[in-house]
């Protein structure tokens, strides 16, 4: 399974959801993509759906309807929960180190780019 995780992973970036002929994907990647890879990412750093829903303001329930969308879209299970502890299974831990790297440089780029916007550009005189 974890053969074909890799193999999988490999294809979706190569073509843009298309996984392989054999296993195609039940639901490709798309906008909630990003934002269920980085509820992901959260959930593995924080330990807790619950705290990640209080950090970033929405349900516990929203949250955990990002994983399951994840896990459908990657066709594994990424995450082991019980009522006290969360804890990856070794399809989560190789998708976890190999898109934390990612995610980070997308989200710093996006947070540059939206800087950038706001700031205000131009000469500025002051007569006196």
């Amino acid at each position: 399974p974890l053969k074909s995780l890799a193999f999988r992973l490999k294809r979706l970036s190569e073509h843009q959801g298309a996984f392989c002929a054999a296993h195609p994907p039940t639901q490709t990647m798309g906008p909630d993509s990003l934002r269920a890879i980085t509820i992901f990412l959260r959930v593995v750093e924080r330990e807790s759906f619950s705290a990640v829903a209080r950090e970033m303001r929405v349900t516990q329930p929203s949250i955990s309807r990002s994983i399951a969308l994840l896990e459908t879209m990657l066709g594994a299970k990424l995450l082991l929960r019980t009522t006290r502890k969360v804890t990856l299974t070794e399809a989560g831990r190789v998708f976890y180190e190999r898109a934390k790297a990612p995610a980070r440089e997308l989200i710093e780029l996006a947070q540059e780019i939206a800087g950038e916007v706001g700031m205000p550009k131009g000469i500025v005189r002051i007569a006196a």
